[in-house]
């Protein structure tokens, strides 16, 4: 009976080969899947780890870079403790240019500066002249230092240094104007004038120019005669020797004017001037020279003389926009106690724009001695409009 069991069983095997296999198969195969499903799950979450390494890394590079770009603010301190952050601009003739995120370009006086932190290179010029690039600290206040590339300045108070990144400018304006007449009188005037100037760390370098024409109708022949033809210009330069106060100066002038009987006067003069205030509100100066005057006449005779001329020059703001401005000359023989001439301009411009301004100009001059026929003084009334730049 036994052996008939083994017998059964053995040719069972015999007769189903597959069947033992197929049972280990599956029995295999689970256990590969079980594997399987286990790698995937590990490789699913290496990859989820990767990826938020990948987005740490990211975000800390992003913040790197937003560090890095952020520009470093400097910082200035007031006497009172105000504190502002921003971008020093310059720092010229006593005043701190200061700009900021919330009220654009700013001016302070630079000696109610108590702090001023910059760690970016500036350009910094000494009262002494000489000029050192670098960051500014302070050392206490109203104390600075001037630390450089390769050397460090010692410690500097508001009165040594004379500026911070000083560029200068040309700035000027030029006005144009026109008149007409019409009725019992036909008559037209034209006029236009330039004003330059650059003003250096100590020197200033001014330039201007004048032209006036006109004419009237003659009733008896319904023609037009010219009856004004004047053309003025003159360059001046200014060194400033003392306290940016006090200067030495040479000018040099010409007029020419066609009905004055004046072929061109030219004018040489060197002299002493005093600029007594400059703020925002006023300035004031006051000159006095040698001067050379060369007259060459269309009819009279010629004449050259030495002389002694001053002159004065006013700037006041009324109001924001409302300027008044003045300018007197006087010219003084000292050959012939005949021969002064006088020179007085003033003008109120009204500022409109950013740039443009309306004005009136009356303009006096007097010859005290002129030649036969010509009357000794001239006046005129100029209305304009006027564009700075």
């Amino acid at each position: 009976m036994r052996l008939a069991a083994v017998s059964f069983a053995l040719l069972m095997a015999i007769s189903v080969p597959g069947a033992a296999l197929a049972l280990e198969s599956e029995s295999s195969g689970e256990s590969s899947s079980a594997e399987d499903n286990v790698e995937s799950a590990d490789e699913v979450a290496s990859e989820e780890n990767d990826e938020t390494e990948d987005e740490s890394s990211e975000d800390e590079d992003s913040a790197a870079e937003e560090e890095v770009s952020e520009p470093e603010l400097d910082r200035v301190t007031f006497a009172d403790g105000t504190v502002l952050r921003g971008t020093l601009n310059s720092m010229t003739f006593g005043k701190l240019r200061f700009g900021t995120s919330f009220a654009g370009e700013l001016e302070f006086p630079f000696d109610k500066i108590e702090t001023l932190e910059s760690g970016k290179d500036q350009e910094v010029r000494l009262e002494s002249g000489s000029l050192i690039v670098g960051s500014i600290e302070t050392v206490e206040p109203f104390k600075f230092r001037i630390v450089g590339a390769d050397a460090k300045s010692s410690d500097l108070g508001i009165g040594d240094i004379k500026a911070i990144n000083f560029k200068p400018l040309w700035v000027g304006n030029f006005n144009l104007g026109f008149s007409a007449i019409a009725g019992n009188r036909y008559s037209q005037r034209l006029e236009s004038k330039l004003d330059l100037s650059r003003r250096g760390l100590d020197d200033r370098l001014s330039a201007d120019a004048l032209a006036l024409w006109g004419r009237t109708k003659d009733d008896a022949t319904n023609l037009w005669d010219e009856d004004v033809r004047k053309f003025a210009g003159g360059l001046k330069y200014d060194y400033f020797f003392y306290r940016d106060v006090t200067y030495v100066f040479a000018q040099t002038k010409f007029l020419s004017d066609k009905f004055a009987d004046l072929d061109l006067r030219s004018q040489i003069t060197l002299g002493l001037g005093c600029l007594i205030v400059e703020n925002e509100t006023a300035s004031l100066d006051f000159e006095l020279g040698l001067n050379v005057t060369d007259e060459d006449r269309r009819r009279s005779p010629d004449d050259t003389y030495t002389a002694v001329a001053s002159a004065s020059h006013l700037r006041l703001n009324i109001l924001s926009n409302l300027t008044f401005n003045f300018t007197g000359e006087l010219v003084k023989s000292l050959e012939n106690g005949k021969d002064l001439l006088t020179y007085l301009e003033a003008s109120l411009l009204y500022g409109f724009d950013a740039n443009w301004s309306i004005g009136f100009t009356t303009i006096w001059q007097n010859d005290k001695n002129p030649p036969p026929g010509i009357e000794r003084t001239d006046v005129q009334y100029l209305l304009e409009i006027a564009y700075t730049f």
